[in-house]
């Protein structure tokens, strides 16, 4: 159980583990309601602004022609093929099952 203290002003600490669960940082906005006398906290959705250069660390100064990246899509995609299992390497799936 995550628990946290009510400061003087009114704050409380989100604890880690549920900041990096719900990939939460300093100044996200969370949503505040009232459900069945519970108080529940929510995080707003970021807008796709948020993400801009969310990748810079890991891909450093390269870049990638169209060819590349359809080349790595490919590349990709035939891995996948080669570790489903034969039923789904066939395309028929039964979502009943």
């Amino acid at each position: 159980m995550n628990t946290s203290s009510l400061t003087s002003k009114g704050q409380v600490t989100i604890p880690s583990a549920l900041r990096e669960k719900f990939l939460l940082q300093p100044g996200d906005k969370v949503l505040f309601e009232v459900i069945d006398d519970n108080l529940v906290i929510k995080p707003l959705k970021k807008g796709i602004d948020s993400l801009a250069g969310c990748f810079a660390d890991d891909i450093g100064d390269r870049t990638a022609t169209l060819e590349d990246m359809e080349q790595a899509i490919q590349a990709g995609y035939t891995d996948s093929l080669q570790s489903d299992s034969p039923q789904q390497k066939s395309g028929t799936r039964n979502d009943r099952d």
